[in-house]
């Protein structure tokens, strides 16, 4: 079933702005299941010598 993209913004650093992007659901899905709590797109530890380390969420 496809569903807005935006109900899986919460995986991406920084989420993304565009709207209207409709995605398939099943496969989103199985991602959210798969991956840690913490985890966004990219991964915290890739990009943080690229971010500053002010603007990074606090991992639990």
């Amino acid at each position: 079933m496809q569903v807005p993209g935006s109900l899986y913004s919460n995986l991406f650093l920084p989420p993304p702005s565009t709207d209207g992007i409709m995605v398939e659901s099943l496969v989103w899905n199985v991602i959210i299941e798969r991956v840690p709590d913490h985890y966004v797109i990219p991964d915290l530890q890739v990009a943080a010598p690229f971010l500053d380390s002010q603007s990074l969420p606090k991992q639990r």
